[in-house]
C-alpha cells in the first residue's frame, strides 16, 4: 500500500511548529519535524517500509502514525505506485506568516460615523490593486506558506473580481478566512459562489442597531434595509451543509443604541446568526 496525502490537506508553518491545514474544514492539526518529514514522502509513490528506511523509522511506527492522519481524513492508500505524486509541503522560513490581511479596496459606498478608516476610503478605488496584481500577491503569499486569507476594505464586494480573488485564494492552498462587508452591496450572485464551495468562510457583516433609527444613524437611510435583506438572503443561500459560511454580526456601540442591546440580541437570535460581536467606536 503507498499512503498519500490528499490534495485538500497542505503541510504549513516552519521548523519546530509545522501543522497540517485542512483546505475543506479550515481545521490544524500540529506535528513535529519527523512527522512532517513522513508526510512529505507520503507521495503515493513510497510504501510504509520505503517511508521507513527514509527516515529511519520502524514500519509499525510509520503504520500508527498515517493511520491517525488516516482517522483526520488527511492520507488515503493507493493499492499501486502513483507515477507523479506530490504533496504540498511548506517551504517557509522563520518568522512563519500564518495569517494575512488584505484590504481589498478603497471604495466605499458608505460614510460610517464609526468608521476608523473613513479618512483613506473614497468612492472610487483607482489605487487597488488589479486583478493581475492581486493574483500576484496570492502567489507569493502561498510561498510563504500562509494559511488564512482575510478581505476586507473598504467594501470587498464593490470589487467585480471579488469572486475570482476568494477562487484563486483556495487554489493556492490558501483559505479565504472571513470577507468583512457592511451587507449593503447586493451581489447575490457571488454569494451563491461562495456558498457553493462548501467552506466555513465566515462574513463579518456590520450591523449597528436593532431598528432603522439605530442603524441609520450610523450607516446612512436605508441601510439597516439593505443589511437585513443581505443577512436573511445569506442564511438562505447556506443550507444546513456541515461546512457552510457562518454569519458573524460586528456592531458599534453608539449614543442611539447602548440601551437597546438587548432588543438587538433578541433580533439576532431570530435570525439565526453564529456569533454576535460588539465594540467601541475606534475614534471616539
Amino acid at each position: 500500500m503507498y499512503p498519500k496525502i490528499k490534495s485538500t490537506f497542505y503541510v504549513k508553518g516552519v521548523a519546530g511548529g509545522y501543522f497540517v491545514f485542512d483546505l475543506d474544514t479550515f481545521a490544524e492539526y500540529p506535528l513535529n519535524d519527523v512527522q512532517t518529514e513522513v508526510l512529505g514522502s507520503c507521495t503515493g509513490t513510497n510504501s510504509i517500509d520505503e517511508i521507513g528506511r527514509k527516515h529511519n523509522l520502524l514500519s509499525s511506527d510509520v503504520a500508527g502514525f498515517l493511520g491517525e492522519m488516516v482517522k483526520l481524513g488527511c492520507v488515503e492508500y493507493a493499492s499501486i505506485p502513483v507515477r507523479h505524486g506530490v504533496v504540498n509541503l511548506s517551504t517557509a522560513v522563520a518568522p512563519y506568516l500564518h495569517e494575512a490581511h488584505f484590504d481589498s479596496t478603497t471604495g466605499c459606498n458608505l460614510h460610517c460615523l464609526t468608521c476608523y478608516q473613513e479618512p483613506y476610503l473614497y468612492k472610487t478605488s483607482a489605487t487597488d490593486l488589479s486583478s493581475t496584481e492581486v493574483k500576484v500577491l496570492l502567489r507569493q503569499l502561498t510561498k510563504l506558506g500562509v494559511a488564512r486569507f482575510i478581505l476586507s476594505g473598504g467594501e470587498p464586494f464593490l470589487r467585480r473580481d471579488i469572486e475570482e480573488i476568494i477562487v484563486s485564494a483556495f487554489a493556492g492552498g490558501i483559505a479565504v478566512q472571513t470577507i468583512f462587508t457592511n451587507g449593503t452591496v447586493h451581489r447575490f450572485d457571488v454569494v451563491r459562489t461562495i456558498c457553493a464551495l462548501g467552506r466555513p468562510i465566515t462574513f463579518a457583516i456590520s450591523l449597528d442597531g436593532s431598528s432603522p433609527n439605530e442603524n441609520d444613524y450610523i450607516r446612512g437611510a436605508g441601510r439597516f434595509k439593505q443589511t437585513i435583506q443581505f443577512i436573511e438572503h445569506l442564511l438562505a443561500e447556506r443550507g444546513e451543509s456541515i461546512s457552510r459560511p457562518r454569519i458573524v454580526i460586528d456592531t458599534v456601540i453608539h449614543p442611539r443604541n447602548f440601551r437597546s442591546l438587548r432588543s438587538m440580541y433578541e433580533l439576532l437570535s431570530r435570525l439565526g446568526v453564529d456569533r454576535w460581536r460588539v465594540a467601541l467606536p475606534r475614534n471616539q
